[in-house]
């Protein structure tokens, strides 16, 4: 598979290209091919991004609001835009911009674009429309943070479902990839407040990022992200607890007492979990495991189980971190035994460093510890 950086490629770019001549009569193609093209394939995701960005700036005519004008004049009809998506054709037979290929617009509006907000914010609507303009948008709030914000509220009813949840993803405390704005930290209760207007929203992408956010904000005050899933939790559509779950997904693998209460399970039922084995005591980097165990319940009407691993890693200082994996949801009958299996694959990945030792599994059932088994983890044969 190829890397998504390839998104941005001889093609695609080229195909970028043929769009902004076709508006922009004064476009010079060739130095703007050549200066996103040059050593390309050394360049990062993030980093074609910025080059782009850096020759919209240099080669697209005129000042800063006729080059938003053109770029928003290549954007797809709405109506056609498919997330990143791009048909490799000419402008025009198959006329419009979207998905990935738009983000270096939207970069070269969060750069070029503070001191024209209207402007700006304008063109980031469109955008949005055909990929995101959550990255954009925090260089917005970090520099006027309440203009920005009061204008992102007022977008909260908008027709168009991408409009409604970059208001929601766009004002995220912890945005991957995003720039951190302190301000979208300090105030809990405000975010809950507007995040309320979304609960219900009919689309999923929106509904999404709302749990999404919820999520960022359980990790600032639990208290009030249980409070306010509590009182949404009642009498709530599929769809709603649906969102609600997601954005306890944190607190749910720490075990959190009221969060697991909220979606229907207790900690402190009678259990017996027994028999857990690994089928390997050691194991090369890139191999998998056997994990298996029998559960019982102990207790005389049926309760539910929300079972997770916990895998335990060593750190090069010799400490370990730990990360927690879903296993299974199940229903658990009186004094029936119930067989749990699972293949766990210990692989490279490119945000984790494996150190060779002891490794550990630990079990934990509605946020309680039942059983740690250990094994030895080789990076060689």
């Amino acid at each position: 598979m190829e890397p998504f950086k390839e998104v941005f490629n001889v093609n695609s770019i080229s195909l970028m290209a043929d769009h902004l001549l076709f508006v922009d009569s004064k476009f010079d193609r060739k130095a703007f091919l050549k200066y996103c093209l040059q050593d390309i394939s050394t360049k990062e995701l993030k980093e074609r991004v910025v080059t782009i960005s850096e020759a919209i700036s240099l080669y697209v005519s005129g000042d800063f609001g006729k080059q938003v004008s053109t770029l928003v004049a290549t954007l797809k009809n709405e109506e056609d835009h498919i997330d990143n998506n791009w048909t490799g054709k000419d402008a025009t037979k198959s006329f419009g911009i979207s998905g990935f290929l738009v983000w270096p617009y939207t970069h070269f509006i969060e750069k070029n674009g503070l001191a024209f907000f209207d402007l700006s914010l304008d063109a980031l609507k469109e955008m949005t429309s055909r990929f995101t303009s959550e990255f954009a948008i925090r260089e917005f709030l970090h520099n006027d943070y309440e203009e920005t914000m009061t204008l992102l509220l007022s977008w909260i009813d908008d027709e168009n479902h991408h409009v409604r949840r970059l208001v929601s993803e766009g004002t995220r405390p912890s945005l991957p990839w995003a720039r951190k704005v302190l301000a979208l930290s300090q105030n809990v209760d405000f975010h809950l407040q507007f995040l309320e207007r979304l609960l219900n929203d009919p689309s999923e992408y929106v509904r999404k990022s709302v749990s999404n956010h919820l999520n960022d904000l359980s990790k600032i005050d639990s208290d009030k992200v249980i409070s306010f899933c509590e009182q949404h939790w009642i009498s709530s559509s599929i769809e709603r607890k649906k969102l609600i779950r997601h954005g306890l997904r944190t607190l749910l693998k720490k075990g959190h007492v009221r969060a697991l209460a909220i979606i229907g399970h207790k900690q402190n039922i009678a259990l017996t979990v027994s028999k857990a084995s690994l089928d390997k005591s050691s194991l090369v980097l890139g191999g998998e495991l056997n994990l298996e165990f029998s559960i019982v319940l102990n207790e005389s009407s049926s309760e539910t189980a929300l079972i997770d691993y916990v895998l335990h890693l060593p750190r090069k200082n010799g400490e370990y971190s730990q990360k927690v994996f879903r296993l299974k949801e199940l229903l658990l009958r009186p004094n029936e035994l119930t067989f749990v299996t699972k293949k766990i694959s210990i692989k490279p990945i490119t945000t984790r460093t494996y150190y060779e030792g002891a490794h550990h599994i630990e079990l934990v059932v509605n946020g309680r510890s039942y059983d740690k088994l250990t094994f030895d983890l080789r990076l060689k044969k």
